[in-house]
């Protein structure tokens, strides 16, 4: 789930072919702090953690020796536009780990290649989408698959659907308590049950982490970076 910084509120429009986009830049590229044009690219950043709305690239960015932000074009060589999609065109490749390390679970799309810039997206790291039914009795979660407590999860709705009541699109939540396939939700981790106030139904991306290194190369292949429109 797409989380607009509050620099952005139309990512198709900022990723597809350079489409004028007010305030960021059109097909001659994007506006920089003099109001003239530069390349048409923006940045894909690796993130530690949410980095918030405020638009700042740097918040919970990634701190490996060697780390630095990818330039993707704006236009179909960096992005490819489906229905109600979009993913990376080609391969998304950061420069190796050659010191520290990074526990990576949220990746950015901004305006800089360095320093504070303008964050205008953020998405947390899904590894896989479940549906999910949620009932108010017992604040039970159901789905087809047993997720382990502590899970970082974030929930998504339906089309025709809604959210279980007490429960937010793009808020990260954590599994508490499980039993086979069913299990209730907390706010942080290990925290206390949230209440199911009205039933519901929806997808739950189950958040992925990504334990940098040395000597590792944090890449996203082509069609990886899949980001829906809700």
């Amino acid at each position: 789930m797409p989380k607009a910084t509050n620099y952005a509120d139309n990512w198709f429009l900022l990723l597809d072919n350079n489409t004028t986009y007010a305030n960021v830049g059109n097909a001659a590229g994007l506006v920089g702090s003099s109001g003239a044009g530069s390349p048409g690219s923006l940045y894909v950043s690796l993130h530690t953690g949410d980095p918030g709305l405020t638009g700042d690239q740097t918040v919970n960015e990634a701190s490996y020796t060697g780390y630095g932000r990818v330039a993707v074009a704006r236009s179909a060589a960096g992005w490819t536009v489906s229905g109600n999609q979009v993913s990376n065109t080609a391969n998304v490749t950061f420069n190796p780990c050659s010191g520290g390390s990074s526990t990576v679970t949220w990746f950015g799309i901004g305006t800089a290649a360095s320093g504070t810039g303008q964050l205008l997206y953020a998405f947390p790291l899904i590894q896989t989408y479940y549906d999910f039914v949620a009932q108010t009795s017992g604040n039970l979660f159901y789905n087809n698959s047993s997720l382990a407590t502590t899970t970082p999860i974030q929930l998504m709705t339906n089309p025709g659907g809604s959210l279980p009541g007490g429960f937010v699109q793009g808020t990260t939540y954590y599994v508490h308590t499980v039993t086979g396939t069913n299990f209730t939700v907390s706010a942080t981790s290990g925290g206390a049950d949230i209440t199911v106030t009205a039933a519901g139904s929806g997808l739950l991306g189950q958040i992925a982490s990504l334990a940098v290194s040395s000597g590792i190369t944090p890449q996203f292949l082509a069609g990886q970076l899949i980001i829906y429109e809700v």
